[in-house]
């Protein structure tokens, strides 16, 4: 049994054992967390999310892995820094996209997003 904690700066996997301590716990990377727990969701035994750089990631459970930097800009651009923490993530299976919505700099209601396709790696923003 094993699961995964996230820090502003670190991901860590907790390991159950026999032991006085039920688990023990290991910093498996040094990358940014998550801007909420809505903001990540689990796919194809990853993790992935929006971090508070304003970029994604993808965590196997051993490394995060920035897959971001094709849309980042775009997003640096466009989220409101001070109501990122609304944003969510949703899945959808008929295409296999990963979708996370957030607030804007000139709407704070979540409605602008981007789609991250977990198959191909394609990047491109949307508008609810």
């Amino acid at each position: 049994v094993a699961f995964a904690i996230y820090g502003r700066e670190t991901q860590w996997v907790a390991h159950a054992q026999a032991d006085s301590f039920p688990f023990k716990f290991e910093v498996q990377d040094y990358k940014p967390g998550p801007v909420s727990t809505a903001a990540l969701i689990t796919r194809e035994g990853r993790h992935y999310y929006m971090a508070l750089d304003k970029s994604f990631y993808s965590f196997d459970g051993i490394r995060a892995t920035h897959i971001g930097d094709p849309i980042r800009r775009y997003v640096e651009r466009t989220v409101s820094e001070h109501e990122k923490d609304r944003t969510f993530a949703v899945y959808s299976r008929r295409d296999r996209t990963i979708y996370w919505i957030f607030p804007t700099i000139t709407l704070s209601d979540p409605a602008t997003g981007v789609a991250y396709q977990i198959d191909t790696g394609q990047w491109w923003p949307v508008t609810f």
